[in-house]
């Protein structure tokens, strides 16, 4: 009883497995090569006899050719649309895992300290700037305040209330034009809640939908490189 599996496929190399022996090959552009499990080339002057050999006569060259392509062309269609949203989900729920209980929404609100504010404060807060508007703009800066408001103007309006007008009409008198909120630079911040989302992501995607070993993709990957 032979073992025929097929590991992986990409472009015009395959990772096969014949009972036990892992093999390689590459199928185009020149003369097709077969590499051991050490992807060490080997030299056989018949490859399409020699895989009938190992096979006994179940496949050729030629159906290879073909089982390459249809497993390919399997892997670029594998996530279903189930799939796709479990991955989407779970991406959603470790974000928030990453802000919420991980401490890191401390962080954020620092920055964000305008949008985590409630309503009553913001009202507030334009009250003074507007009591004060030429000594906040001394101290803080036409341009700075200018972007505050734009940015409490926006929360404003998602959140309803009527700051909003409050804010257009300080931009008026500042002779300043209403423009989509400027955010705080997180860069840093940003980075570390990808990374920590996307590699508890990786793990899920590897656990519940990836059979192929990661030597095996650089294994391939590296013969596609060979010229």
């Amino acid at each position: 009883m032979i073992d025929f599996t097929i590991l992986y496929a990409k472009d015009s190399v395959m990772a096969f497995r014949i009972n036990a022996q892992l093999y390689f090959i590459k199928l185009e552009p020149h003369v097709p090569t077969i590499y051991d499990n050490t992807v060490k080339p080997l030299i056989i002057p018949n490859i399409d006899s020699w895989i009938q050999a190992k096979t006994h006569q179940r496949y050729s060259l030629s159906l290879l050719k073909e089982l390459c392509h249809a497993f390919e062309s399997g892997i670029n269609a594998a996530f279903t649309k189930a799939d796709v949203l479990t991955i989407a989900e779970y991406s959603a729920h470790m974000v928030l895992e990453e802000l919420l209980h991980r401490g890191m929404i401390y962080d954020y609100a620092i920055s964000y300290w305008i949008e985590v504010l409630g309503s009553d404060k913001i009202e507030e807060y334009l009250k003074i700037i507007a009591s004060k508007l030429d000594y906040v703009v001394s101290r803080m800066g036409k341009r700075k305040l200018v972007r505050e408001l734009n940015r409490i103007r926006h929360i404003s309006f998602l959140r309803q209330i009527n700051s909003q007008f409050i804010c257009e009409k300080l931009l008026e008198k500042l002779d300043a034009k209403i423009e989509a909120p400027h955010y705080p630079e997180t860069a840093k911040l940003d980075n570390k809640i990808k990374l920590n989302a996307r590699n508890e992501v990786i793990k899920l995607i590897k656990k519940e939908f990836s059979t192929v070993p990661d030597d095996v993709i650089e294994v391939v990957n590296g013969i596609l490189n060979v010229k």
